[in-house]
């Protein structure tokens, strides 16, 4: 009786890749051949701290994918908010195009999607994905015959729920889409991903938030936190990530026993929909509301085994806008009419491709205590352009525009404003930046109108208070 307990363990944990297996093997014998499309999105991940972008957080199933892949050295979200973030992924378009410029803000018809393109195509379409921000109402289920959305799950539970889909899909080629929420805040991975730092005496953050004795605006910008709390919640985002990564490698080797029985091999790509600040710039432990590297830098990487060139780093600057183009060309598929990302397959292959500019705006601003955001809605939204090595940022205010200019080769972290002394430069990246913003037409879709659940997920995720 006592074993019976660590029989169901047993199952659950090894009834699906068993599923998994005895499904293949069916199903090679029908269907030699074809291509299947795994795409992994994480949550609030910076680019600079996986351990395959030289990062210090251990992740050796994103390595090993790494390995293997084209991996974007510059890759940029072009917002840093998940919803419109995602929604960008999925139709090809900057949020000003497509009409998602906020949280849980829905993507209105008549816009073909990634997946709805796959769908006509023959490919059997899924998605699993973690997070409030992505549920059905935002219309990021178009075109995806099977679509979970968790709100509060868990990378090794997301895995594991996965591993049925497929198991299930083997009959023709498949889309799935695989989105983990693990590192945003709050920050609470699971032992033994918990352990990297030492808990200080006193540490009594959450239960601060949770009892409303600390609000999520002071805490985003003017914490009273000791240094050692500080370097405490930034080991627990390291240890978000290492968790994830460990969810993701069940998911890989999932994947590779499939292309192994049925003989297909799968494209793979892994990014992410924005970062996080942990500090800089006067921003802790959040993301959307500036635009400087730590928010939108991102991974980017995309496996295709004896396809694409494995272990190079294209020079090619990536944006998320970029990611369906180049999956529906690499598949050989007509584009999506409306998309205005490019497909970066000739990097793929080793080719040199021309330098564009890289456009973002900012997210919404939740909270007052924020002391440069003077602006709400669309008009208090950040832009920035970037041009090779130079950043410009516009920040709108009241009595006139403030511009930020970068030189980010020999100034990665954004501290001297050159502005004043390169006016030439400014005016023409401030006019390059103008066009663009003026090429968005559909400026907004409706803004979601949000009942008294959907405020407390989004004060539990730390939006708003």
């Amino acid at each position: 009786m006592r074993s019976r307990p660590l029989l169901r363990r047993f199952l659950l944990l090894a009834g699906p890749p068993i599923a998994l297996a005895a499904g293949a093997l069916a199903a090679r014998l029908a269907h030699p051949a074809g291509c299947d499309v795994l795409l992994i999105t994480l949550d609030t991940l910076r680019a600079d701290h996986p351990s395959c972008y030289g990062g210090a957080a251990r992740t050796p199933s994103m390595q090993r994918l790494a390995e293997g892949s084209a991996l974007f050295p510059l890759a940029s979200s072009n917002i840093p908010r998940t919803t419109p973030a995602l929604a960008s992924v999925m139709t090809g378009r900057y949020p000003q195009s497509n009409g998602v410029r906020f949280l849980k803000q829905r993507l209105e018809e008549g816009q073909q999607t990634l997946a709805e393109k796959l769908t006509e195509a023959g490919f059997s379409t899924g998605a699993l994905v973690a997070g409030g921000p992505l549920e059905p109402a935002t219309g990021l289920d178009r075109g995806f015959a099977f679509y979970r959305c968790y709100v509060d799950l868990k990378a090794g539970l997301l895995t594991l729920r996965a591993l049925p889909w497929l198991a299930r899909s083997l009959a023709r080629r498949s889309f799935l889409w695989v989105h983990y929420f693990d590192p945003h805040f709050g920050y609470q991975p699971p032992w033994p991903f918990d352990r990297d730092g030492e808990e200080p005496a006193g540490f009594r953050v959450y239960r601060q938030i949770r009892d409303r004795q600390l609000s999520f605006g002071r805490l985003h910008f003017a914490p009273p936190l000791s240094p050692e709390e500080h370097a405490y919640l930034r080991a627990l985002y390291r240890g978000e990530i290492e968790y994830a990564d460990a969810a993701i490698g069940v998911l890989l080797r999932a994947v590779r026993l499939r292309d192994f029985i049925t003989g297909r091999r799968s494209l793979v790509v892994l990014t992410a929909d924005h970062g996080e600040s942990l500090g800089e710039h006067g921003c802790w432990y959040e993301h959307g509301e500036f635009l400087y590297e730590p928010d939108i830098r991102i991974p980017f990487l995309i496996s295709w085994p004896g396809r694409i060139l494995a272990a190079s780093r294209p020079a090619a600057g990536a944006q998320l806008i970029d990611l369906a183009p180049t999956l529906l060309d690499l598949l050989e598929l007509s584009p999506l009419p409306l998309a205005e990302g490019r497909s970066l397959a000739p990097a793929l292959r080793g080719e040199r491709m021309p330098e564009r500019p890289l456009f973002v705006e900012s997210g919404e601003s939740f909270f007052p205590e924020n002391p440069r955001r003077s602006l709400q809605g669309v008009e208090g939204k950040w832009r920035s352009v970037r041009v090779g090595d130079w950043k410009l940022i516009l920040i709108p205010r009241p009595g006139g525009d403030s511009l930020e200019l970068y030189e980010l080769r020999k100034d990665p972290d954004e501290h001297v404003n050159l502005a004043s002394v390169r006016p030439a430069l400014v005016g023409e990246m401030r006019a390059l930046l103008g066009r663009w913003m003026a090429s968005g037409g559909r400026q907004e879709g409706p803004v979601p109108l949000l009942d008294d659940e959907e405020r407390e997920r989004l004060r539990s995720l730390g939006y708003i208070d």
